[in-house]
């Protein structure tokens, strides 16, 4: 005779016992003002850049070549 899965889950939760993984937590752990200041940091790294920087520099000429 089978046993499904759903039977073994509902036993185990009868008993008081849970199926499944884990959660990885470990928020309780972390110390909220290097989590403040982590968060900065990522932002400050993820801002775009201004237009004039991104266009690259201005000592590049777009003029065709005379050759």
């Amino acid at each position: 005779m089978e046993v499904g899965a759903a039977t073994i889950r509902n036993t185990l939760a009868e008993l008081g016992f849970r199926w499944g993984r884990p959660k990885l937590d470990l928020a309780h752990r972390q110390d909220p003002a290097d989590v403040a200041r982590a968060k900065r940091l990522r932002n400050g790294a993820l801002k775009k850049r201004s237009s004039a920087a991104a266009a690259g520099p201005s000592c590049i000429s777009t003029k065709p070549n005379s050759t």
